[in-house]
């Protein structure tokens, strides 16, 4: 599944989104492993999924943006009124799907350029922007479902952005990282370093002063880490965390004493673990600890590994992880007693699990879309 498609936690870990290049759109609760609902394309989705990402919007702004669709909705609760999860994702053709986790809400931000769409983020401060095929870099008006703003990133493909906590700028990656300036588009500084194409970017914000940008490339064996200082342009990283493979999925959290916990999921299936405390530059850092799945069949009396598809790094410092053929969802307190953390897991009962909860999902019509819904 991590192959065959775009994926991502939200931002509390509450919920796991998968696109793949189909359109075919799934949603589980990471808390049951329970698939939440599924859309399947329609004519909304004619052009396959490239980047998927989580936004948040209020009650007012979800109003602004689809009012008819909204007066349908049945209230469910407080919380989700003030919250509202939705999933964006950026097509082949150009254009923003947006759905709305709890409902049947759909729509399109339409980018009339039509070229694809290679990177997108979010933060509530900023809010969407994404990354197109010809080289530009666009900050959207969901409420208006319209391109607020529009500037040429350079003359590569982005595939990777990020947004500073504060919201004041934007990091866009192709093989070199470009930091933008949000109110001037002006070029802050550049890093370089990586030799293929960016994959994920995750600024860190130590303090009010002290902020730092993690990074990930194709076809790379390590992470690199960046001091964002606006006065320095460092030829190279100040830290590389080495990993036994390409990573396809890194997750970041600050902890006590100013240390980072650094999560990568590797391509291999495995997941590791990084404890980093920024103190200038270092040597190579090794991973604190590496987290593997497998499942004990006796019959055979082997142990098969359980691939790790993504993992997130919650704030009472656990990982959750996503891991097999059909998705489980697990958190786990990291055990730094030895370097290896193996976790046995019984595959065949799992996957038990799963269908009969399948078999409970009923099937749904929409106007511009077919999806399923779980019963609750």
């Amino acid at each position: 599944m991590a192959n065959g498609g775009s994926y991502a936690f939200s931002q509390d870990g509450q919920y796991y989104a998968f696109c793949g290049f189909n359109g075919k759109l799934q949603i589980w609760e990471t808390a049951n492993s329970r698939p939440k609902c599924e859309y399947i394309p329609n004519r909304h989705l004619s052009s396959p999924c490239s980047v998927i990402q989580w936004i948040s919007v209020n009650l007012q702004s979800a109003n602004n943006m689809f009012p008819s669709q909204w007066k349908k909705r049945k209230r469910k609760s407080i919380s989700e009124d003030i919250d509202h999860k939705i999933v964006a994702i950026g097509l082949s053709d150009g254009n923003v799907a947006l759905f709305n986790v709890s409902s049947t809400l759909v729509t399109i931000l339409k980018n009339d350029n039509a070229a694809a769409c290679t990177a997108i983020t979010w933060s509530a401060a900023s809010g969407l922007i994404t990354a197109s095929d010809d080289y530009h870099l666009m900050e959207w008006n969901i409420q208006d479902s319209r391109i607020k703003c529009k500037w040429k990133s350079g003359k590569m493909k982005v595939t990777a952005l990020a947004v500073p906590v504060d919201g004041k700028s934007l990091l866009a990656a192709e093989r070199t990282i470009k930091w933008w300036d949000l109110t001037t588009k002006q070029l802050i500084r550049t890093f370089t370093g990586h030799i293929d194409q960016v994959t994920s970017l995750h600024p860190v914000k130590i303090d009010d002063t002290t902020s730092y940008l993690i990074s990930s490339s194709r076809s790379d064996n390590y992470l690199s880490v960046w001091a964002m200082d606006q006065h320095k342009n460092d030829k190279v990283s100040i830290a590389t965390l080495l990993l036994h493979d390409e990573a396809v999925f890194v997750s970041t959290l600050v902890v006590e004493q100013l240390q980072i916990f650094v999560l990568a999921t590797t391509k291999l299936g495995q997941a590791q673990l990084f404890k980093y405390q920024p103190n200038g530059r270092t040597k190579p850092l090794k991973p604190s600890l590496s987290i593997t799945v497998t499942s004990n069949i006796i019959q055979e009396n082997i142990n098969e590994q359980i691939p790790i598809v993504a993992g997130h790094l919650t704030d009472d410092k656990k990982l959750l992880l996503a891991f097999g053929d059909r998705l489980m969802f697990e958190k786990v307190v990291p055990d730094f007693s030895a370097k290896v953390q193996c976790l046995v897991r019984s595959k065949k009962m799992k996957k038990r699990k799963e269908e009969e909860i399948i078999k409970m999902m009923r099937t749904e019509v929409e106007e511009n879309c077919y999806f399923a819904v779980g019963d609750h």
